[in-house]
């Protein structure tokens, strides 16, 4: 067995005799920290984050969670909706469409059709969210227009550093 040598400062003593106290002594107590570690790192490195969705399921919002890049955000606004539509690809290589069907504002607080508004009217916004196993399974439920720019979000670079 390797022997590893880690120097502890005087201001991480607590955090370390705890960590040995719950993690069954300190060697697995910093194997499971280097493992989580190492996880975290190649999350990064593939682009994939924690994406949290509040989804409406029979009248309580519960939020759903998982590891995922984005791939797409497309808006589609009508005369009484704004539908916001996101594309995840998670970190199964499944892809997760995230749908918000927001009812129609004007910035003079009344809505597209003249009304006032009121707390009823924020109940209005559905949320909701599919899985799908491939891309083709996809493809059937998006527009053409959606799909054209999923194709194009699929192949490219989703995120350009600049150095400026």
């Amino acid at each position: 067995m390797a022997t590893r040598n880690v120097y502890v400062s005087d201001d991480d003593a607590e955090l370390f005799s705890e960590a040995a106290e719950l993690g069954g002594g300190l060697s697995p107590a910093v194997a499971s920290g280097l493992r989580l570690f190492v996880e975290a790192k190649h999350r990064e490195s593939a682009g994939l984050a924690r994406v949290e969705l509040d989804v409406d399921e029979g009248g309580v919002t519960v939020t759903k969670r998982f590891l995922g890049r984005r791939l797409l955000k497309h808006r589609q606004q009508s005369e009484q909706h704004l539908v916001v539509t996101e594309i995840f690809e998670t970190a199964r290589q499944q892809f997760a469409v995230y749908v918000r069907n927001i009812p129609t504002w004007t910035f003079t607080g009344l809505r597209s059709d003249g009304a006032g508004w009121g707390p009823a009217d924020y109940e209005a916004v559905v949320r909701s969210l599919r899985i799908f196993p491939t891309s083709e399974d996809l493809k059937g439920v998006l527009t053409t227009e959606q799909w054209a720019a999923f194709e194009r979000a699929s192949e490219g670079q989703l995120v350009e550093d600049l150095d400026i």
